[in-house]
């Protein structure tokens, strides 16, 4: 997990006054992104303030599909203890994957390369060392040069760019950043809502869901809403959500859909989730949404 470095560039005004950054850590790895990403590239048509940064963490090739919130927070929280002299094994891999992806032609030839490494490195390693810290990152770097020296131009790619993916897994967070939990509430697969509130709330996290899922909180930007059964809303009963949202832009998917819609009705989503439950703690059973309380909170920060 790091930080996605084209989502959000840090910047500043010519007077150097400088708004914190927003890290959104998404359980979403494809609708929340999209409609986030879309936030980002319109602040100015919303009223955004041009300093306020949305990045994004992104999942690395060992945490692919991880969907569990938990999880999800104890990893960033990890990330977050870590330095370019303090890392885990875990960590250490990421770092070893990513170099593959900077060689370019080195990439393309080798489709699927890095799975293949990524497999051999975790026999390499054994699981339960990963969240332990390597002590001599110089000659773990070494020991890996050297299991891997039959493909001698992979070494050198790794000993030439290592240090330089250490540096770019690293969250360069200042005490003005705020850190942002992003999820769904999934009744069968997250059933630690509880103690993931007790750990935002002593972590300084801010906790934004959408119960039961992201989708919920996209038909909130139709202007009329009263006509939303609010049973099978809950329910998702026969793809409720999913149909509802194809009615009002025509045509949906995870993937694609049409983000200036939701761009241009961003006030109207704050005005009727305020209709449905807002309360952290409540949200756990109850219909409804938060997310709007971030929308609102970028508009108020000038």
């Amino acid at each position: 997990m790091r930080e996605q470095k084209k989502f959000g560039e840090r910047s500043a005004s010519q007077t150097k006054v400088r708004l914190s950054k927003y890290i959104l850590i998404m359980e979403g790895e494809k609708t929340e992104p999209l409609y986030f990403e879309a936030i980002n590239n319109n602040k100015e048509k919303i009223g955004i303030s041009s300093l306020i940064q949305l990045v994004p963490m992104v999942r690395t090739i060992s945490e692919e599909h991880w969907s569990n919130p938990l999880k999800l927070l104890e990893e960033f929280l990890r990330k977050k203890s870590e330095s370019t002299k303090h890392i885990t094994y875990k960590t250490f891999i990421d770092c070893i994957i990513d170099t593959i992806y900077t060689d370019d032609s080195f990439n393309s030839v080798n489709s699927g390369f890095d799975k293949v490494v990524y497999s051999d490195l975790m026999r390499f390693y054994p699981k339960n060392t990963l969240n332990e810290y390597i002590k001599d990152i110089d000659q773990e770097i070494e020991n890996v040069v050297q299991h891997f020296k039959i493909w001698s131009t992979f070494t050198k790619i790794i000993e030439s760019y290592i240090h330089q993916k250490i540096e770019e897994q690293m969250l360069n967070l200042e005490d003005e950043d705020k850190i942002c939990l992003v999820v769904d509430r999934d009744f069968d697969s997250f059933t630690q809502f509880k103690e993931v509130v007790s750990i935002c709330n002593g972590n300084n996290v801010k906790f934004y869901i959408t119960n039961p899922r992201f989708e919920f909180f996209l038909l909130l930007h139709s202007p009329n809403i009263d006509f939303l059964d609010n049973d099978k809303l809950f329910k998702d009963e026969n793809n409720y959500l999913h149909s509802e949202l194809k009615k009002l832009l025509g045509a949906y998917s995870k993937e694609k859909f049409n983000t200036e819609y939701f761009i241009n009705h961003i006030q109207d989503a704050i005005k009727n989730e305020r209709k449905y439950c807002e309360n952290i703690e409540q949200l756990e059973n109850t219909l409804g949404s938060n997310v709007g309380l971030l929308l609102q909170e970028l508009l108020d920060t000038k």
